[in-house]
């Protein structure tokens, strides 16, 4: 089990790497494939991860009452808790049965390969320009 976890987190490192160096040097719709690779791939790790976390949580959930297993009930209640709460605050938790799988699946997703576009596209930043408008009609005062 401890290598496959060196193994998960030295490809998860490298994948990041190689999802910067993809995100500096091209444009997005020119690599569409290389992008859902990397949903597929962090998707892929988080079940992963979802299986050894169910694993934990089964062998203490075996063991008898301690602190680990309070820790580990205690940390269940705050994080599923929560999504239950707020589903119900939202009166839509028909939306939590129904989507808490892709979430689960896209969340890492969303937050390594949005994020590391949004930091590492710096090149594309301009000032929007209408084509009616000049650049000297914006720079200068209108004085009536």
């Amino acid at each position: 089990m401890l290598h496959l976890l060196d193994g998960q987190q030295t490809s998860r490192v490298s994948h990041l790497s190689t999802l910067i160096q993809l995100t500096l040097n091209t444009l997005p719709h020119s690599s569409a494939l290389k992008y859902k690779l990397s949903i597929w791939f962090f998707a892929i790790l988080t079940l992963y991860m979802l299986a050894c976390a169910g694993v934990c949580v089964w062998r203490v959930l075996q063991s008898t009452r301690g602190p680990m297993y309070d820790q580990m009930l205690l940390s269940l209640l705050a994080t599923f808790g929560m999504y239950f709460l707020a589903s119900a605050l939202a009166l839509d938790p028909w939306h939590l049965v129904t989507c808490f799988l892709q979430y689960l699946l896209l969340a890492p997703a969303y937050i390594n390969v949005l994020n590391i576009y949004a930091f590492a596209n710096i090149d594309d930043v301009r000032i929007p320009l209408t084509c009616t408008m000049h650049r000297s009609a914006v720079l200068t005062p209108h004085v009536s």
